[in-house]
């Protein structure tokens, strides 16, 4: 059976390559695809009447940016609650991170209970599952990500030993200085997290009521928890690069400031062994640079405590190397996992100084990490899995 998707096309690189990369693998499937833009919409209110008149099957959501998650005036809902037509989700980030303030995280958790019957969702981190669930959103389930990467022979030629393709900046104590008194516990865990980077910081980690009235409260704490620390990323990856010893870091990317053309001064790591390059130009340029480098770094951003984000999978596809921070859901993903995991800066450093003189086995690695992608983690597969829930 074929379905009528309706899918707003993302302003961000990374979410419009998981829109075209759905779309073109629903599209082979024999499934329909309308898009518009935000700029032919003036709203997200003005978004109802015409979802009515579009004879679309399924709204289809692929960023909590889009017009179908903006609040409505003068009501306690959101523009997904009040949709014609069901509305799936894909959350590939934690629920809510979006929002920094504790009455829109609680009314965004009380627009799913609200639209629970009408909503489908597919969550990258697993403990947003258990919490939709537990607020009686039973049509939630857990998702990957998935790369339209293929693989790339560098022939031997690198052009980086260990590269970091991202957002770094300095400046992690400047940020956690910034976090008020009450959240003293937070920043305790960040700091516990640089020590040990399997310390988890969302609900995982807390004790959550059984009552429902109660969980939706500890929720709502949480998820702020969660959405602060987000924001925070970028300082704590300059933080644990700045901890590497006796090797040269590349990174392509660093300061986000570039994304905002305002001219203002980009801010780069203070340190010697930590050599800073211009972002890439396009997706094909930012899979040549996993494939030339020897190893390639992953610090996951600190709103995820389970799941594997979609560096790993693209470096995988692509037949590249990688490191990356320990995550549960990294042992489902690769038989390869504890090759290509660290727990520590020390063992981030102990890791990338064997791998360095060890290049077969390293190579044997990667054939291994691309093998299991490909089995498992393209945008087909990504399409059938959420077909068969629908």
């Amino acid at each position: 059976m074929g379905y009528t998707f309706l899918l707003e096309t993302p302003p961000t690189p990374i979410h419009r390559r998981i829109a075209a990369g759905l779309t073109q693998a629903l599209l082979c499937q024999g499934q329909r695809v309308l898009q518009f833009s935000a700029a032919q919409v003036p709203s997200g209110a003005a978004l109802l009447p015409q979802i009515a008149r579009a004879g679309v099957d399924w709204v289809l959501v692929t960023t909590q940016g889009d017009l179908f998650c903006d609040p409505l005036p003068d009501q306690d809902s959101f523009v997904f609650a009040q949709s014609p037509v069901p509305v799936v989700f894909l959350h590939h980030e934690t629920l809510l991170s979006h929002c920094l303030d504790r009455p829109a995280i609680a009314q965004g958790w009380r627009a799913f209970q609200e639209a629970a019957a009408q909503t489908r969702h597919f969550c990258l981190e697993r403990h947003n599952v258990t919490a939709l669930q537990n607020l009686g959103v039973h049509q939630a389930w857990q998702t990957d990500h998935a790369s339209e990467f293929t693989y790339f022979d560098p022939q031997g030629e690198y052009w980086y030993d260990v590269s970091f393709v991202g957002h770094v900046l300095p400046g992690l104590g400047e940020k956690l200085a910034q976090l008020p008194p009450p959240l003293a516990h937070l920043r305790q865990a960040i700091e516990a997290r640089l020590q040990d980077l399997t310390t988890p910081l969302g609900p995982a980690g807390r004790a959550l009521s059984p009552d429902p009235a109660g969980l939706l409260e500890d929720l709502t704490e949480a998820t702020l928890h969660l959405a602060l620390a987000h924001r925070i990323s970028q300082q704590f990856r300059g933080a644990l690069l700045n901890r590497l010893e006796g090797v040269t870091v590349d990174i392509i990317g660093g300061d986000p400031a570039y994304l905002r053309q305002s001219g203002e001064p980009l801010r780069y790591l203070d340190s010697p062994h930590i050599r800073t390059h211009p972002p890439t130009a396009n997706e094909q340029a930012t899979a040549e640079v996993y494939a030339r480098s020897r190893i390639n770094l992953n610090i996951t951003s600190l709103q995820f405590d389970a799941a594997v984000i979609n560096r790993v999978i693209d470096v995988g596809a692509v037949g590249g190397f990688i490191l990356t921070d320990w995550r549960e859901d990294l042992a489902r993903i690769t038989s390869v996992h504890e090759e290509i995991a660290y727990r520590t800066p020390e063992e981030l450093n102990a890791k990338i100084h064997y791998y360095l003189s060890h290049e077969a086995e390293r190579l044997a690695v990667a054939k291994q990490l691309h093998r299991d992608v490909r089995e498992g983690y393209t945008y087909g597969h990504k399409a059938q899995n959420m077909l068969r829930y629908l």
